[in-house]
């Protein structure tokens, strides 16, 4: 196969037929995602309008969001959210705009009760609807009733919020989610308590990220200073790729490492098990993607979690965090545990962003070409597989 690029640096809406062939292919003769896609503002465009904008978006765990008057806010494609429960202990994802001079209604997180735009003082329950409005006596046929912040689709799937920003009716994403659902119950996700440990602004497209967070081929390179052997790219374990609506991949510890151990294994804390874990949880980690940006990644004794926000094309934010289960958040030791692991996770996460940014400036080369698939990165085949498919489903018009 020739690794001449298929076109020069040229910005366009389509997507040509030969740019995204090899994509579909098996795994074993596929090609990635072209370099372009990654660096082309218009490309960016069309992901925002046929696929970013219409997925189930994962923003939050509802353990941040326990309590009457608690919220957090996200961007994703620069659309401010604001995610909060009401005092009816109803979710709402509202768009964080107020509806008069389009001012913010809420920052970073906390508790509240009501929602108060600071620019005109305007006022809204906890609901969107809006409460007061200073001033507007002389504004003719103006009712406060009339008027509130626009509601996003919400859903809660094992424990996490997703929010969907279509305008219109969408599936729900559980029916979808059906076959992963047996692990997530069984780390008892619902139930879990999330701590985050970090945010990210990267200079980077939000595909990059997903990308090395889809697969465990890098490991060896990347992470030989902070994970070394202790899971070996050779004994990744992908077991099915045809999952319409996420991938997954099996890690298997090293011959000479003890996966609960956190003195052999870096994303491990020594933190108290959930109590429904099986046999096939016990001895590998397993992570994966919920298409297009929701990364987990599970060891016996927590869930590291990823939330991949893209803004731009070329910049991608988000955080990253774990979840424990409540007893392991409640032990006398668990601070300790948190904050030793915190040091060894930050050091692989730091390797991960280091590995996302030098790939983005490669992307942006006009001799980048668009690579060849190894079988221990099927799982990113799957996603670029899925990326294409979708694309082409919600936009065959955009394809020549």
């Amino acid at each position: 196969m020739s690794t001449t690029p298929v076109s020069t640096r040229q910005v366009s809406n389509r997507f040509r037929a030969e740019e995204v062939e090899g994509c579909l292919l098996e795994y074993n003769s596929a090609t990635t995602i072209p370099p372009r896609f990654y660096s082309d503002p218009a490309v960016f465009e069309l992901e925002k309008e046929h696929l970013l904008k219409s997925s189930w978006i994962p923003v939050g765990h509802i353990s941040e969001v326990g309590k009457p008057g608690d919220y957090f806010t996200v961007d994703f494609c620069e659309e401010p959210v604001l995610v909060i429960r009401d005092r009816a202990d109803k979710l709402h994802a509202l768009s964080n705009v107020c509806v008069h001079r389009n001012f913010p209604v809420a920052h970073d997180r906390g508790n509240c009760n009501l929602l108060r735009c600071r620019y005109h003082n305007w006022i809204y329950n906890l609901d969107g609807t809006l409460r007061g409005a200073p001033l507007m006596e002389n504004a003719r046929d103006f009712s406060a009733g009339d008027w509130r912040l626009h509601e996003f689709h919400l859903e809660v799937w094992r424990g996490f919020i997703f929010v969907n920003m279509e305008r219109g009716p969408v599936p729900e994403l559980a029916p979808r989610l059906a076959d992963l659902e047996p692990k997530f119950l069984r780390h008892e996700t619902d139930d879990m308590v999330y701590f985050e440990m970090g945010e990210f602004d990267l200079e980077a497209n939000w595909k990059c990220v997903v990308d090395i967070f889809a697969e465990n081929y890098h490991t060896d390179s990347v992470h030989e200073i902070s994970l070394g052997d202790s899971v070996p790219a050779g004994k990744t374990v992908i077991e099915n790729t045809n999952m319409p609506a996420y991938c997954l991949f099996r890690l298997p510890s090293g011959d000479n490492s003890d996966i609960l151990n956190p003195d052999d294994y870096s994303l491990t804390g020594g933190f108290a098990l959930p109590g429904n874990l099986d046999e096939s949880d016990m001895n590998a980690a397993v992570g994966g993607i919920v298409f297009p940006n929701f990364s987990w990644y599970f060891n016996p004794d927590l869930l590291f979690i990823t939330q991949i926000n893209p803004q731009t094309h070329n910049r991608t934010t988000g955080r990253y965090g774990i979840g424990v289960s409540k007893e392991a958040a409640e032990a006398p030791d668990f601070t300790e545990k948190f904050e030793a692991y915190k040091q060894s996770a930050k050091l692989v996460i730091d390797e991960d962003f280091w590995g996302i940014t030098q790939m983005y400036r490669g992307k942006r080369s006009g001799f980048a070409v668009q690579g060849r698939t190894s079988h221990s990165e099927a799982t990113l085949w799957h996603f670029h597989k899925w990326y294409i498919e979708s694309l082409q489903s919600s936009a065959p018009e955009i394809f020549e």
